[in-house]
Order: C-alpha cells, then sequence, then structure tokens
C-alpha cells in the first residue's frame, strides 16, 4: 500500500469515527460535591458506549462521549433515575451538521 493510500483510508476511518461518536455536554443543576461526581462515574460507568471526559462542579457541565443515540439516551435516564437531571448539548455525531452548532435535548 502506496502512503497516501494508507492516508486516505486513515482519513476516511477519522471522519467515519467523528460521524458516529457524540460529544455531549450536560449542564446539571444540582452538581456541587464530591459524592455528586462519584455517584455520575459510576452509574455512568456502567453504560456500553459512554465515557465521561470531563466533570467540572463549578460549572456544573459533564462532557461525555456517546457511541450513539441509544447510550445517550441511556445516560439521559441515568441521571434522571439518581436525581441529576440535566440539559444536553450535543456537539456533533449522528445526523448532525459539519458545522458543529449545539443541539439542546431536554
Amino acid at each position: 500500500m502506496t502512503p497516501i493510500m494508507a492516508r486516505n483510508t486513515t482519513t476516511y476511518y477519522l471522519d467515519f469515527l467523528n460521524s458516529i461518536i457524540m460529544k455531549v455536554l450536560a449542564h446539571i443543576k444540582n452538581f456541587s460535591s464530591i459524592s455528586d461526581k462519584l455517584k455520575i462515574q459510576r452509574n455512568l460507568a456502567k453504560i456500553m458506549n459512554v465515557r465521561i471526559l470531563d466533570s467540572d462542579m463549578h460549572t456544573k457541565v459533564l462532557t461525555i462521549i456517546c457511541g450513539n443515540e441509544l447510550a445517550l439516551e441511556q445516560a439521559i435516564q441515568e441521571l434522571r433515575r439518581i436525581g441529576l437531571p440535566a440539559t444536553f448539548e450535543v456537539l456533533n455525531g449522528q445526523k448532525r451538521s459539519r458545522k458543529m452548532q449545539p443541539i439542546t435535548v431536554k
């Protein structure tokens, strides 16, 4: 395989991953303590295709990556179940435009 073909294949694969992986900001209203942070980490770790990138208690924002829309729905339900409802902002992902415009899910 020539270097040009390898680069094109890699670029195609990265474009494919960017089209299916969703980066999501969860704005959590009652996110104020370390115990809340640990509870969120413990419960979201159980969901396949959901990974926590960052959790900031000062801004009350949780940054997660979801592999598909089902994983996002499960994360929304799990946060509601543990008493920490959130407003979600999808930054990119499936069926979204390449302009990276935020979409708010309540």
